[in-house]
Formats: structure tokens, C-alpha cells, sequence
């Protein structure tokens, strides 16, 4: 047996988040959570595993002091919330995953004792009685989501001062059984929350104005318009309604403005970046740019999605020439024409994605 410092940063809402809203994007949003928790890690931690919502770590040894310890919580609640605004100002993404990232909360348990570890192929797992300990502790009277509980294995309430703030520690005590009574402290960091300061406002490129003229195409869909815009910025399904594409390369995330994709089209690689997002009760615009990479050109896409009524849509495209080297005009119009084929397999697309939505739930 060996002695150690158990942590377990603990992501609340997680089971409810996945529950309520869109699985894939819920879950890359958890996922770079768990990471910005990850990467916190400045004591030197043994990460275990992840279970699910939250981290195991471990620290064999001599536990650190307790205001170390606490520091280190505070490090990583405050890079969580940072993450979480840095979502809000950036995602473009309508979708219930997206947009309920402010209900998600940080806790953590922080608790001592022996364990010890054992392989499962090339895996090293830990246990002992205070492991269960910790992991029972998950389930307390502690009021509230967002909170460090420290058990009395570390020690008793110490003062801590967090800049302005002071943390006060508060003493109870739960039971569990075939354990009994488990004293601890905690200490609630609504008031730490409240002082994470929003991030940097993001300032959109320098780009030629770009409006609706004579040359927008534009198509009617029957689908209503939030279902035609997530379809839209919906990158993996870029290649089911862009004629010529083979693939498209990205980091599998939520869409959030500054973020890139690389479509393969027609032997050409086209570099997408979000710009910016506007949102009205009747209408939703979308911007992009986009670098034809072997070409050097960049053009500007303006997607408008209108709602018509309840169930219709409208989608115009306005493409500008920002610069070009290689693409005369004349191609350029040629090729802005060609477009509209993409359009119309859009419409489709949205279409047919509702018709199956709608079978669905008629099945249920």
C-alpha cells in the first residue's frame, strides 16, 4: 500500500447535458473540457483515468499543503470558465449542446489516504478503501454545484485568501455504508466564478464589404431556418451537398468563428474560416472566408437563410473576389454560376434530413 492524495475535478450537469441536447456536440465540448482540466495539472498528478464526466488523479507521496492543493483547484475552475466564455463569444452552432454550456459547473474532491495499483495489460489501475472513499464522497449534502471538499484525511480548515475573495470553509459530514461517517470541509466558488473576468473581444479580419447583388443565388428549402443553418455549418456534412468534394480535414470541434477547415474539391484544396455569425428573428447570416489554396485566391462567402414561414426557408449564397492571382474574372462568374448546383443539393439534403426526423418521431 502506498500512500497518496486522491483529485477528482468533477464536471456537473454532464449526465443532464447529454441527455437533453446533440450527443456529438455535447460530447466535444466535454471532451475539451476534460482536457483544459488536463492541462491545469501543476502538482505533478498521476492521471488514472477519465470516468465518464470526470478526472481520477492520484499523487503518491506525501500529500502537498493544503493551500497548494487548494490552488490547485482554483487553477483549474478558473481555466474551465474561461473555456466556457471563450465557447459563448465563439460558437456559431445554434444547437442545444452549444448554446446550454453556462449550465455546466466544476466541483471537485480532494481526499487522502493508501491505495495500490495494479496492471490490466498496459494499464495502471489504483484502489484501496480510500479510493471508494473518494468516489463516495461524489454524493454529499454539500449545497450547491461548483465547490472544493477536502476530507479531514488532509487536515482542518485554514484560511485562504483568493485575491479579494476569501474562501470560507464550512465543516459536515455524511455517511456511507460499510464506511461510516466520512468527516470533511468545503468551501462554494460561486463568488470565484462571478470574478473570471470575460475573454478578449475578437476582432473579425480586415475584409472587402460584402452585400447581396445581382449575382446571389438563392433557392427556397421546406425545412425551417434553424434546421437549414445547422445543416449549413455543419462541416462533416460539407461533402454530402458540395459537388466535387472528397473530404474534408479539421479538428473535430464545435463550429466556433477563427476555426478552419480544408475541403478537397476538384483536385483543389479549399481553406475554410469562420468569420462571423448574425442572428435575427427572421433571418440568420453566415460568413465565411475561403482560400483556394493552389490558386491564390480568396473569395468571401454571405449565406443568408431567411424563414419564410414556419416550415419554409430561404438560402441565398453572395460570393466576392477578395484577391486572385491565377483566376481571371470571367472563370470566376463561371464558376459562381456552377454553384448553384451545390444549392440545390443542399435543399435536398435539409429535406430529406426532416422527412427522416419526422418518420422518426411518428415511430416513437
Amino acid at each position: 500500500m502506498d500512500k497518496a492524495t486522491i483529485l477528482i475535478p468533477d464536471i456537473s450537469g454532464f449526465t443532464e447535458f447529454l441527455s437533453q441536447t446533440e450527443i456529438e456536440h455535447s460530447t466535444h465540448i466535454i471532451n475539451e473540457l476534460l482536457e483544459i482540466i488536463i492541462a491545469e495539472n501543476k502538482l505533478d498528478f498521476f492521471l488514472s483515468e477519465i470516468e465518464g464526466d470526470a478526472v481520477l488523479f492520484y499523487r503518491k507521496g506525501e500529500a502537498p499543503t493544503r493551500e497548494s492543493l487548494i490552488e490547485q483547484c482554483l487553477l483549474m475552475f478558473r481555466a474551465f470558465h474561461h473555456q466556457l466564455k471563450i465557447i459563448a463569444r465563439d460558437t456559431v452552432c445554434q444547437c442545444g449542446a452549444c448554446q446550454m454550456t453556462h449550465n455546466l459547473n466544476l466541483k471537485f474532491i480532494v481526499h487522502a489516504g493508501e491505495l495500490f495499483e495494479y496492471k490490466i495489460n498496459r494499464f495502471v489501475k489504483a484502489s484501496g478503501i480510500d479510493m471508494i472513499i473518494a468516489h463516495r464522497l461524489l454524493k454529499n449534502q454539500v449545497p450547491g454545484d461548483e465547490y472544493i471538499l477536502i476530507s479531514d484525511k488532509l487536515g482542518g480548515p485554514a484560511g485562504h485568501e483568493v485575491g479579494d475573495t476569501s474562501l470560507s470553509w464550512h465543516k459536515a459530514e455524511d455517511r456511507y455504508d460499510s464506511i461510516g461517517a466520512v468527516p470533511y470541509h468545503y468551501t462554494t466558488l460561486q463568488a470565484i466564478r462571478e470574478a473570471i473576468p470575460p475573454p478578449p473581444h475578437r476582432d473579425n479580419p480586415a475584409l472587402e464589404q460584402i452585400s447581396p447583388d445581382d449575382r446571389t443565388l438563392s433557392i427556397k428549402v421546406m425545412a425551417p431556418m434553424k434546421h437549414v443553418y445547422q445543416t449549413l455549418v455543419n462541416v462533416e456534412k460539407r461533402v454530402l451537398w458540395v459537388n466535387g468534394m472528397k473530404k474534408v480535414d479539421w479538428q473535430p470541434s464545435t463550429e466556433r468563428l477563427g476555426t478552419k477547415h480544408v475541403c478537397f474539391t476538384n483536385g483543389l484544396r479549399l481553406e475554410h474560416t469562420i468569420i462571423k455569425t448574425e442572428f435575427e428573428a427572421s433571418e440568420i447570416r453566415y460568413y465565411e472566408k475561403v482560400r483556394f489554396l493552389e490558386l491564390l485566391t480568396e473569395v468571401m462567402n454571405l449565406y443568408q437563410v431567411k424563414k419564410l414561414t414556419e416550415e419554409e426557408s430561404e438560402i441565398a449564397l453572395t460570393i466576392k473576389m477578395q484577391r486572385s492571382y491565377l483566376i481571371p474574372r470571367f472563370i470566376f462568374n463561371t464558376m459562381v454560376k456552377g454553384i448553384k448546383n451545390d444549392l440545390e443539393n443542399l435543399k435536398t439534403l435539409c429535406e430529406n434530413e426532416l422527412q427522416q426526423e419526422t418518420s422518426l418521431s411518428a415511430v416513437k
